[in-house]
């Protein structure tokens, strides 16, 4: 069976990492409120527009319809022994 090497004291360990957290200028160290920064990023092919196209107006309807929504619903009634087309129910 191999010998084990004895461990290294806390104090001879050898780490990265500094002693002391590095200072952070948003910081202000007393526990209080940070504001966020907002950084605005443009993508590089982001068209430029004219003032005019800027302040052309464009309407949009939006309505509640799903067009996915069946409209012909049919169900069997047991008591009249036929099929029976149910109401479209407002979506």
């Amino acid at each position: 069976m191999p010998v084990k090497k004895p461990a290294k004291k806390p104090s001879e360990a050898k780490t990265d990492a500094p002693a002391k957290p590095a200072k952070n200028p948003d910081n202000d160290g007393g526990g209080g409120y940070v504001e966020p920064t907002t950084v605005i990023v443009k993508p590089a092919d982001q068209l430029v527009l004219t003032e005019k196209e800027l302040e052309a107006e464009h309407t949009r309807v939006l309505s509640a319809k799903d067009p996915v929504a069946p409209q012909n619903i049919v169900r069997y009634s047991f008591r009249e022994k036929t099929y029976k087309l149910d109401p479209v129910a407002p979506q």
